[in-house]
């Protein structure tokens, strides 16, 4: 059995700071390709996301960055 990716607000908080950090990168890639290299370089890309904690990242970076 596969084990999920952990429900809790501190790896939602690794996500979105891993993706911040990979889109100001000399690659500089747009949010959801920033997303699924962080989820690669954590090793939970292939981990089911029952709690659609990726989503609730994603929702997450785009209401930091689009802030005044």
């Amino acid at each position: 059995m596969t084990r999920q990716l952990p429900k809790s607000l501190h790896t939602i908080s690794v996500l979105v700071n891993l993706t911040r950090h990979l889109m100001g990168g000399p690659a500089a890639y747009d949010a959801e390709t920033a997303m699924k290299q962080a989820l690669r370089i954590l090793k939970l890309d292939e981990m089911p996301d029952n709690y659609n904690l990726v989503e609730k990242a994603l929702l997450q970076l785009n209401r930091t960055e689009n802030k005044p």
